[in-house]
């Protein structure tokens, strides 16, 4: 039996700007202090440092998977979707969703999401 783990991890991940407010809805400006979204490149960060770190960081074997390709994409979306995304200008934030924010760096982090995926699976 195989006891090590194998954790596959982009930095690019770290890319996606979710955005701040309250938990995850908008900024306002009844607000005091716009709190940044619970999904955040700090707490992956900090997810990161615990597994490297904890009791089980000498039984982990990283792996870097390359980005999924956007036929791999098109495998789960439909290609006007990715269009839409793609078409957003890179120095823009929207807000897709009342939760979700995609900005500047997101289309590289959910390709590098999902090409960890994909190298999990594979």
């Amino acid at each position: 039996m195989n006891s090590r783990l194998a954790v596959y991890y982009s930095p690019l991940a770290l890319r996606h700007d979710t955005g701040s407010g309250v938990f995850e809805a908008e900024p306002s400006a009844l607000l005091a202090i716009a709190e940044p979204h619970p999904e955040n490149a700090q707490r992956l960060e900090n997810m990161l440092s615990i597994l490297r770190k904890g009791p089980i960081g000498d039984r982990i074997d990283w792996h870097e998977a390359p980005s999924a390709s956007l036929d791999a994409l098109l495998r789960f979306h439909e290609p006007a979707y990715l269009e839409s995304l793609r078409a957003i200008p890179e120095h823009e934030s929207r807000r897709l969703t009342g939760t979700t924010v995609f900005g500047p760096g997101s289309f590289e982090a959910i390709r590098a999401a999902a090409g960890q995926a994909i190298g999990a699976v594979d």
